[in-house]
């Protein structure tokens, strides 16, 4: 990706590739933004679309990495908004919509369940 036209300085944080191949997550933190903390967002490998989903992450989310649904659907994620609490967010890609489903003192979302 190339950021340099629309900002003065971007850097991109964990990355997280879909397990289809077609998408990768990572936090974005660029300048000027209208936000202080990096963005989460995703790269539609197929389109070269960037999609900015405005969910805030910290320091410690910018290293914290995405983690996708086995259907390549959904991202989980953690926001936090103190040093030592924070939320898990579900994203929905295909839906356009996130909601917090959990609030966290210590760690960040992991990993999937799947049925055997």
């Amino acid at each position: 990706t190339d950021f340099g036209a629309s900002f003065v300085d971007a850097h991109i944080g964990s990355v997280s590739l879909s397990p289809n191949g077609k998408k990768i997550a990572f936090w974005l933190q660029a300048r000027p933004s209208l936000y202080k903390d990096p963005q989460l967002a995703v790269l539609d490998l197929e389109t070269q679309q960037v999609i900015n989903y405005c969910i805030p992450g910290t320091y410690r989310s910018y290293f914290t990495v995405p983690v996708w649904s086995l259907d390549s659907r959904y991202l989980a994620v953690q926001s936090q908004y103190e040093p030592n609490a924070g939320w898990v967010i579900l994203v929905d890609t295909q839906g356009g919509w996130a909601a917090q489903v959990a609030e966290i003192v210590q760690g960040w979302p992991a990993g999937w369940m799947a049925e055997p």
